[in-house]
Formats: structure tokens, C-alpha cells, sequence
């Protein structure tokens, strides 16, 4: 039963972030620390050569010594797993498990010098399931501001909002949340970066009415530095990866993962957390592919990680099942943060085979398929693809 919940809050989970999901690029680092399956010895059979423990039709994951090897029944991965846990402190790899799954860095994320509407909102969605958000929301633990939401009340004519959760916070707070997340050297917002009740109004912004789950509203209330904020509850749950391999490099760590895992909130054991995750990483298999990602952290003189940058690709199996060609030469776009447009990131020459994985696609990208094959995964318009039989 545990297994069977697991499975239907992934795939819910899958629906509901849509708008908000990882948009990948291609890693050419992650490639040197995955290998396809091994090579069998001869006289003896591929199955044979994996393993001797796997007595069952489907065995979840087998822990070789140096390597993890996943396989549901139909797809077969294998992964090269390091000691890395003999030389990291347990007390930054639990930094490094609490900040898994989130979109961008602090040198990756192209909004900084936008509004505090956007940084607000692609952080949130950014940060929205991972673990380490349970302890880092205390900037609006506070009773809403009341004063200042009057204030915000009058300069937009309305006597309340109905439709929407209404918190206030303090700027400095936020911005202490940001250098949490993101290092010293992020950018600090001021009460100039939002709109106030009646800029918004004048530049035709919506001040009420309804929302959806993942978006915000943000405005400066004219009060201090108390920033006024339009939500709605969500039915997210906390989701994070399996670490397979940590490399060190001067201040900076380079952290890859593969699969996506629940967490059920913070994160205070690591051993205790990996080995969960291990034994959930086949339900991460979707249309045969492992999503994988490498992060790059940042660590002050203090030991306090943040993150850098974010990049992503997919696993394959040595037996995929494509089930889409590119017809002809396509260029393949990526974003990692919502309110960011689609860009360029590289092309796929026509005839490759490809995988189409729709949980990743935005009803608000219309025409856009969402992609992955061994070199690219991203974005790539509907017209240069045709779909094959799976």
C-alpha cells in the first residue's frame, strides 16, 4: 500500500506542476557518472552478469558495491554510485538533500533585475516542494499586517479580497530567505521592485479575484517595508532526489542526482533518507527515462550552501522505447523559470528518435512538446515531430 500511495502522489504531483516543472538542458556532465548496463562475461547471460540476488520478476534496486542498479521489470538502469558520504559532512549533505529539486541558482536564474513580482513568484514555484522550505517560511509565520492591508484595501477601492489567501511579511525578512537559498552576493529587493495597489491598477495588473494554485500576487502596501501577498493553499507535497555522487571543487560542490522521491517534510537523516529513496526510484521510471540532474552549490566561510545553478537531462535504459521522430532539423528551447521566456539552447538534427514526456509540457506553451533523447531534452515545436508507435 505504501508503494501503491507513493505512485498515485507522483503521478498527482506530475499533473499539478505542469505550469511550474523542471524545464531540462542538456549536462554533459552527468554523462560521465552514468554508464549503460553492464557487459556480460562470456558463457553467461545479461541477466546473470547484473546480479545474483534478484529472485523476483521485479526487483526495485540492488545495491552492488560500486554501483545501483534499477530495474522495474521492463527498464534496466544502472548508475555508478561513490563513496562520497567517507569524505562530506553528513551536516552539508543534509543541506545539499533539503534544497534538491529546485529549478535555478543565483548565477542560472535570468530575473533578478525584474520585478520583485517575478523573483517572488519563480522562487515560490521553484522552492514550492522541496523539503528545506518547512523551516525557511518563517517570513510569513506573522499575523497579517492589518494597517497595511487597509491601506492596500483603500488604494485599490475594494473593502476585501474573497477569492484569495492575503499574508504580509517583511521585506527584510524575504530577503534574508533569499541569501538562504541563493548566497551573500543575491540581490537584496527593495519596496521599489513591486507595484503598490494603484500602479497596478493603472497598468491594468489584477489587485482580486481568483488564483491559481502555484501563482502569487505581490504588492507593496506603503507601510514600512511590509510587502502584501495574494496565494491560495496547495495540495503539494514534498519531493526530493537521490544523491549518487558529490564532487568538490575549491568552494564549490557538485551535487548529481537522479529519479524524484517524497520526502514527508524535512529532511533530518540522511542514510535514513537515501536508503528510502532508493527503494522508490522505479516509480521516478516514466515513458522508460530517468529524469538526473547536476546541481552546483556554493558554501560561505560559515558552511551554509546555496545554490548556483541547476542543469538537467534523462536517463536512458540500453532498451528504449522511443515514440517520436524528428522529422526535420528542430531547435530545442528551455526555461527554468516561469515568468522567463523560451530560449534557444541547442538544435536536434532530423531522424532522431526522442521521447515525448507530457508531464513536463504547459497548456500555456501551446504547440510545444517537451522532449528527451540521450543528448537534449527541452522544448521543441509539435511541427517538426512525428509520433511513432510506443
Amino acid at each position: 500500500m505504501k508503494k501503491l500511495a507513493t505512485v498515485v502522489v507522483l503521478i498527482c504531483m506530475f499533473v499539478c506542476l505542469i505550469s511550474c516543472s523542471k524545464q531540462g538542458v542538456e549536462t554533459p556532465g552527468l554523462t560521465e557518472s552514468t554508464t549503460q548496463l553492464p557487459v556480460a562475461e562470456e558463457g553467461q547471460s545479461q541477466s546473470e552478469s547484473v546480479t545474483e540476488e534478484k529472485t523476483e520478476a521485479q526487483q526495485a534496486v540492488i545495491k552492488g558495491k560500486e554501483k545501483i542498479i534499477i530495474d522495474d521489470g521492463t527498464y534496466q538502469f544502472e548508475i555508478n554510485k561513490t563513496n562520497f558520504e567517507d569524505e562530506i559532512p553528513e551536516d552539508i549533505l543534509l543541506q545539499f538533500a533539503n534544497m534538491l529539486l529546485m529549478d535555478f541558482g543565483v548565477e542560472d536564474y535570468y530575473g533578478w533585475n525584474t520585478s520583485g513580482q517575478n523573483v517572488f513568484s519563480d522562487v515560490r514555484k521553484s522552492n514550492l516542494v522541496i523539503s528545506g522550505c518547512y523551516k525557511n517560511y518563517d517570513f510569513l509565520d506573522e499575523e497579517t499586517d492589518k494597517e497595511a492591508y487597509a491601506m492596500f484595501l483603500s488604494d485599490v477601492g475594494l473593502e476585501y479580497n474573497m477569492y484569495c489567501e492575503v499574508n504580509t511579511f517583511s521585506l527584510k525578512k524575504y530577503n534574508d530567505y533569499l541569501k538562504d537559498f541563493f548566497g551573500p552576493d543575491v540581490k537584496q529587493l527593495t519596496v521599489d521592485d513591486f507595484e503598490t495597489g494603484k500602479s497596478a491598477l493603472k497598468k491594468g495588473f489584477a489587485v482580486d479575484g481568483d488564483i491559481g494554485e502555484s501563482d502569487t500576487r505581490c504588492f507593496y502596501t506603503g507601510k514600512d517595508d511590509v510587502i502584501l501577498i495574494h496565494t491560495c493553499a496547495t495540495g503539494f507535497s514534498c519531493v526530493g532526489e537521490y544523491i549518487f555522487d558529490v564532487k568538490k571543487d575549491g568552494d564549490d560542490y557538485y551535487v548529481y542526482t537522479v529519479g524524484e522521491v517524497e520526502t514527508h517534510g524535512l529532511i533530518d537523516n540522511f542514510d535514513e533518507f537515501q536508503n528510502q529513496a532508493l527503494d522508490d526510484l522505479i516509480y521516478s521510471i516514466y515513458k522508460g527515462v530517468l529524469p538526473a540532474k547536476k546541481y552546483k552549490f556554493g558554501c560561505t566561510a560559515d558552511g551554509d550552501i546555496y545554490l548556483k545553478s541547476v542543469d538537467k537531462k534523462f536517463i536512458f535504459p540500453e532498451n528504449p522505447e522511443y515514440n517520436c521522430v524528428i522529422e526535420q532539423k528542430a531547435e530545442i528551447k528551455n526555461k527554468k523559470a516561469d515568468s522567463e521566456k523560451l530560449t534557444v539552447t541547442g538544435t536536434i538534427p532530423k531522424g532522431v528518435e526522442i521521447v515525448r514526456l507530457p508531464q513536463y509540457e504547459s497548456y500555456e506553451l501551446d504547440g510545444m512538446y517537451f522532449v528527451a533523447c540521450e543528448d537534449y531534452c527541452g522544448y521543441v515545436d509539435s511541427t517538426y515531430i512525428k509520433e511513432t508507435d510506443s
